[in-house]
């Protein structure tokens, strides 16, 4: 089911403030109209990519690879699909394109990402890493239904956990 979703719902609590504040930027975003993204909104989406992978391996024991070591240089897309890919410097084709950034992994961002997963390892270690989801896409029931796809209700969980006859503890991952 999670697999059929969008990559990015425009009505995801993430983007909230932005279509609660302003409905006609739904109008637009399904004429194809994109809002541009910062550089820092797409360093946070490698910051993201990292601290999934990183988290995956710490608690699920899931192999990735990639190299997250300090000068490692990537390249993230600025759209909503926030693909991230090795960057090639012999490649030539993403130097001129506007849809891209480069970033180089700094110590201050492992820093920030080992934070993040030190947290949620010691949330899994509660419910002895099951229940644990990491950087899953899940719809929201709608009470007017997700019929049409554009304006389905969901978006991407970075850390959420289900302690029984306890709590339920959901981690937003900022950079």
């Amino acid at each position: 089911m999670a697999n059929d979703l969008p990559a990015h719902h425009l009505l995801s609590p993430s983007t909230a403030k932005r279509w609660m504040n302003c409905t006609g930027c739904i109008a637009l975003y399904d004429k194809g109209e994109k809002s541009e993204t910062s550089k820092y909104a797409t360093e946070g989406t490698l910051a993201h990519f990292i601290a999934g992978w990183t988290l995956k391996q710490a608690i699920h024991k899931v192999r990735h690879p990639y190299s997250f070591a300090v000068g490692r240089e990537y390249w993230v897309s600025a759209d909503d699909k926030g693909e991230v890919i090795d960057y090639d410097p012999d490649s030539h084709q993403w130097a001129d394109s506007i849809d891209w950034h480069h970033f180089k992994i700094t110590q201050e961002m492992l820093n920030a990402v080992d934070i993040y997963v030190e947290y949620c390892q010691g949330v899994a270690a509660a419910t002895h890493k099951r229940n644990v989801v990491i950087e899953e896409r899940l719809p929201i029931p709608s009470l007017v239904g997700n019929e049409n796809p554009v304006l389905a209700l969901g978006g991407t969980v970075d850390f959420g956990a289900f302690i029984p006859f306890d709590r339920i503890v959901s981690v937003d991952y900022k950079h």
